[in-house]
C-alpha cells in the first residue's frame, strides 16, 4: 500500500487528492458543489488568456520590429492549449482515482463532465446555425463533425471542399480532444485501479504519442495531424494524469519541492528555441511538432505542481483574484471568444486607423476590444446559461 501523504493542502482529502474538503468556502464557490483548489483556478486563467492571444492579436506581415517581436509571441502562445490539457489530465484523473469506491464511479464522472461541457458546446453550434444565414455562410456537410465531436480528425482538416464557417469555429477542435479522451482514460482507470500500474499506462502511452509524432514529422506529414490528433497529443492530458496519481503517493512532497527546478529548464529550451525560430510556431516547426509538445507538457505538469508549494510565489500569484476569475469563466470565454470577437475587432482597427495610421496600436485596440467582449460573453454565460446545468451535477455526487 502506498505511503500516507506527507504535505496536504488545508482542508484537503486524506487521500492526497488536490481538492478541498466539500464543506469548504472554496467548495460553496461551485454551483455542482465539486470542491477545487483555488490556485488551478488561477492556472486555467493563464490558459484561456494565452488562447485568446493566439486567436485575437492578429496582424499583417509588417516591417515594424514591435509587430515583429509581438507576432513571435503571439505565435507561441498555442502553449495555452497545453497547460489546458496538462491541468484536465490531472484534475479529471484525481477525481477519477480517488471515486473508485464510490458507487456508479463512472456514472456520475460522465454524467458531470456532460453537464459542465456539452450545454454550452451545442448552444454555440446552434448560434452558429443561426448566424450562418446573415453571414450567408454554409456548413458544407460538416456540422455533423463538430457535433460528434471529429474536428480533430482528418475529417474535418483534409476535407475537399470550403468550410466558410471555420475561422468561427477553429478552436473547438480542442474540446473534441478531450472528449475523446474522455472514451478511454476513465475506463483504463477504473479496469486498472492499482495507482503505480496507471502511471506505468501514463508514461508508455505519452512515450507512443512522442514516437508517433517524430514518425509522422520524418515522413513529412501535415502538422495538423501531430497539433490536434488525439493519439498524438494524448502526452498532454497523460502526463498531467500522471502526476495527479504521484501526488497521492509518497513521492508528492519530492515533487512539489523539485516543480520549478524542473520547470525552468525546460521553459528555457522553449525560450531559446523560440528565439531560434522567431516563434514557436506549430504550423512550421519541426521541433514543435516531434518532442516540443512533450516539452510543453512537461514544463505545464511541473508549473501545476509548483502551484502546491504552500507559501511559495508561484501559488501566490496563481490565487489572484483575476486569475481566479478568469479561471472561473475560461470555459464560457474559450468557446464565444472566436465566435463573436471579430464582430468587434475589425471595427475597433478601423476606428483606431482614423487616429493614428500605426498597425501596433490598431492590432492591441482591436485584440483589447475582442478580449474585452469574450470576458463579458463568459460572464453572462455563466450566470445566464450555464450555472443552471452545473447545478444538476447535484444528481451525480460522488459518495464514499
Amino acid at each position: 500500500m502506498d505511503a500516507a501523504p506527507q504535505s496536504r493542502l488545508p482542508g484537503e482529502l486524506a487521500t492526497g487528492a488536490p481538492l478541498a474538503a466539500p464543506t469548504s468556502a472554496e467548495a460553496r464557490s461551485d454551483p455542482g458543489g465539486f470542491s477545487h483548489v483555488l490556485p488551478l483556478d488561477g492556472i486555467r486563467g493563464l490558459a484561456v488568456m494565452l488562447t485568446v492571444a493566439n486567436h485575437l492579436l492578429l496582424t499583417n506581415n509588417h516591417p515594424s520590429l514591435f509587430i515583429t517581436i509581438l507576432t513571435s509571441v503571439r505565435i507561441s502562445t498555442w502553449l495555452g492549449v497545453d497547460l489546458f490539457l496538462a491541468l484536465s489530465g490531472f484534475l479529471i484523473t484525481g477525481i477519477l482515482f480517488d471515486s473508485l469506491h464510490s458507487p456508479h464511479c463512472l456514472r456520475n464522472f460522465y454524467g458531470r463532465r456532460a453537464l459542465r461541457i456539452l450545454p454550452l458546446y451545442y448552444l454555440a453550434l446552434v448560434v452558429l446555425g443561426l448566424l450562418s444565414f446573415p453571414l450567408h455562410m454554409h456548413w458544407n456537410g460538416f456540422g455533423w463533425v463538430l457535433a460528434t465531436f471529429l474536428q480533430n480528425t482528418p475529417l474535418w482538416f483534409n476535407r475537399p471542399v470550403p468550410y466558410p464557417l471555420e475561422p468561427l469555429t477553429g478552436h473547438l477542435w480542442t474540446i473534441a480532444l478531450e472528449e475523446q479522451f474522455y472514451l478511454f482514460w476513465p475506463m483504463l482507470v477504473v479496469l486498472i485501479r492499482d495507482r503505480r500500474r496507471l502511471m506505468t499506462v501514463a508514461l508508455t502511452l505519452s512515450i507512443v504519442a512522442v514516437g508517433l509524432r517524430i514518425a509522422i514529422v520524418a515522413h513529412g506529414g501535415s502538422p495538423q495531424y501531430t497539433y490536434k490528433m488525439l493519439p498524438c497529443r494524448m502526452d498532454g492530458l497523460l502526463l498531467g494524469a500522471w502526476l495527479a496519481l504521484a501526488f497521492r503517493g509518497p513521492l508528492r512532497v519530492r515533487l512539489i519541492q523539485w516543480s520549478s527546478l524542473i520547470f525552468f529548464p525546460l521553459a528555457l529550451i522553449l525560450f531559446a528555441e523560440g528565439c531560434r525560430e522567431h516563434g514557436l510556431d506549430w504550423r512550421t516547426s519541426a521541433f514543435v511538432n516531434s518532442i516540443g509538445y512533450t516539452i510543453a507538457a512537461l514544463a505545464s505538469t511541473a508549473l501545476i505542481a509548483m502551484t502546491f508549494h504552500l507559501g511559495g510565489l508561484t501559488r501566490k500569484i496563481f490565487i489572484h483574484p483575476c486569475l481566479r476569475w478568469l479561471g472561473r469563466y475560461s470555459y464560457g470565454i474559450y468557446v464565444w471568444h472566436l465566435i463573436f470577437a471579430g464582430f468587434v475587432i475589425a471595427p475597433t482597427r478601423h476606428l483606431v486607423a482614423r487616429f493614428t495610421p500605426g498597425k501596433g496600436a490598431q492590432m492591441l485596440a482591436g485584440a483589447l476590444t475582442g478580449t474585452a467582449a469574450s470576458l463579458l460573453l463568459g460572464y453572462i454565460s455563466y450566470h445566464a446559461y450555464e450555472v443552471h446545468f452545473l447545478r444538476l451535477k447535484r444528481f451525480f455526487a460522488y459518495r464514499g
